[in-house]
């Protein structure tokens, strides 16, 4: 019963994880074009380049000004030209960072931000809520270049480890259907532990990609115009407490009955054929 549940999941889990990567690669050639900051910050990259790498490995340094990517970094591994590659199907294609984003490149078309700041003021003055707002003394504009990188260490580690998990799947499945299709799965206990101990990976890698996505695009609801502090709804923080509590409880009820349930199942064990 064991081998055919683990067969099952280790084609299944490699196919899909295979679509995922295709899937991921793809969103990241968008993320580059619409929202290059995120992609700066994703790779800590500072200073734009051509035929820019991709860091593999790297261990940030923790002062908040930096001036060029040596700085940047403590050590770092990088794949020449990759990201360059990856980010715009051109291994010598020139990658924005972060500096350019902020303080503009002629050069390159790109407009500083503090410009975008004042249109976005333009723009945002137009809407009758904002309007309301400014009545009141509430504004929610940004007020510096500075507001617009997002947190660069918090994005760096959360995309490796999202990326990293999701190729060690792709080994850890191909691996595992291999063995199980050659019978030999049941004596390699190493490999079994391995995969036991990468099911809550899966959840990181999960949450690592939330954390990518939604921490990526700070400080824009919608990019380059509308900030999420103008964007936020006036929903009540005791009504959103109150959402949060009965969710709680809910999903907690669930996990008890599953586990429950599985803890039963298991004790009973498979029938006899």
């Amino acid at each position: 019963m064991a081998r055919k549940s683990i067969a099952v999941a280790s084609v299944f889990g490699l196919v899909f994880a295979l679509i995922t990567a295709f899937t991921g690669d793809r969103s990241g050639a968008i993320v580059a074009r619409v929202q290059p900051m995120k992609l700066a910050a994703l790779e800590a990259l500072y200073d734009g380049e051509e035929g820019a790498a991709l860091t593999a490995v790297g261990i940030l340094r923790p002062e908040a000004e930096r001036s060029n990517n040596e700085d940047a970094f403590y050590f770092k591994i990088a794949i020449p030209k990759m990201l360059s590659l990856m980010s715009f199907r051109d291994a010598d294609a020139f990658v924005p960072g972060i500096n350019d984003l902020v303080n503009g490149n002629p050069q390159y078309g790109i407009m500083p931000t503090i410009e975008k700041i004042e249109r976005g003021r333009v723009a945002i003055a137009e809407l009758e809520r904002f309007k309301q707002a400014r009545e009141t003394g509430d504004e929610a504009t940004l007020d510096s270049p500075a507001q617009t990188v997002p947190n660069v260490p918090l994005l760096f580690y959360s995309f490796r480890l999202m990326v990293g998990a999701g190729c060690l799947f792709i080994l850890v499945l191909a691996a595992a259907w291999w063995f199980n299709r050659r019978d030999t799965l049941e004596r390699k206990r190493w490999m079994l532990w391995v995969l036991l101990l990468c099911m809550p990976l899966a959840y990181l890698a999960s949450q690592a990609g939330w954390i990518v996505a939604e921490v990526g695009r700070q400080p824009w609801a919608i990019q380059d115009l509308m900030p999420v502090g103008v964007a936020a709804s006036r929903i009540a923080s005791g009504s959103v407490a109150t959402t949060f509590f009965i969710f709680l409880v809910l999903f907690t009820a669930l996990l008890v009955a599953e586990i429950s349930i599985l803890c039963k199942q298991i004790k009973i064990g498979p029938e006899k054929e």
